[in-house]
């Protein structure tokens, strides 16, 4: 008969008496090949614990760095609003004027008169500044006005959908306002 060699399920120790209790540490006392059985139920235990959590951590990783989500942004963009504008300008305007002048006139008058008759025996011209007046075109400034369209351009927002991934939300490099 081959003596079977029991051990603490606890410590570990060989006992070699019939203990059912190890005399060290209190733990129950097993056959050797009982305590081996225990130890890889305890490994087999230990992967179904480790496996999922990988899978876990796999999966999350793949959420987190690979697929994208949607997210609201705010996007600006530029529009051209037309107003009405009163536009001045200067415009030269033709208009009549009478312009005077000054002319001179010939006048035939006697310089000298015969004493015993009277009549003129001389003559001489002489003469005399007349105003005349004639019309002429002149050309004036006059301040004019036209309604105009003009734009503005103003920036206005709207939503949008948006993709990027958690981990650049996370990180603060996910973009929440455009400007197109």
């Amino acid at each position: 008969m081959t003596e079977e060699k029991r051990i603490c399920s606890k410590c570990g120790k060989a006992i070699k008496d019939d203990h059912k209790h190890c005399p060290s540490c209190g733990g129950k006392v097993v056959d050797q090949e009982e305590h081996r059985v225990h130890g890889v139920k305890k490994r087999k235990i230990g992967l179904y614990f480790v496996i999922p959590i990988v899978v876990i951590l796999i999966i999350a990783s793949v959420v987190i760095f690979a697929i994208p989500f949607q997210y609201k942004a705010t996007e600006a963009y530029d529009v051209q609003e037309p107003y009405t504008d009163t536009e001045y300008y200067y415009e030269n305007e033709p208009y009549d004027a009478l312009e005077y002048y000054y002319e001179e006139e010939p006048n035939t008058v006697c310089a000298g008169h015969s004493f015993w008759t009277g009549a003129c025996n001389e003559w001489k011209t002489e003469y005399t500044t007349v105003t005349k007046s004639r019309t002429v075109t002149k050309y004036q400034q006059v301040q004019k006005s036209r309604t105009v369209t003009k734009y503005n351009t103003i920036q206005k927002e709207k939503e949008v959908w948006k993709k990027d991934t958690l981990f650049n939300m996370w990180i603060g490099k996910t973009q929440y306002w455009y400007k197109v």
